[in-house]
């Protein structure tokens, strides 16, 4: 690592966002909302929504599922969600 010519490339910076608020991958959204007994649930989705009533904020990283939009978004899509009053954050 060159501490005189910061790389803007992920993983390679002295240190990393990290959310306050609990943050849970899944493949399936679906599946861990029917198994989770939190009431305030933030989801960071690719490019589609979901309708159920634990979740309170919903940020899509690409409306037209591509995914060089959805990589540029995804840092600011965290950020919002963990500013926001959730008790945690499921991504897909």
């Amino acid at each position: 690592y060159d501490h005189k010519n910061q790389s803007k490339m992920p993983g390679m910076h002295l240190k990393h966002y990290a959310p306050r608020v609990p943050f849970m991958v899944t493949s399936s959204v679906e599946e861990l909302l029917k198994q989770s007994d939190q009431k305030n649930i933030g989801l960071l989705l690719f490019s589609r929504t979901i309708d159920h009533p634990s979740v309170s904020h919903i940020e899509i990283l690409s409306r037209n599922a591509n995914l060089k939009e959805a990589a540029s978004n995804l840092s600011a899509a965290m950020h919002r969600l963990d500013q926001t009053v959730v008790d945690l954050i499921m991504a897909e």
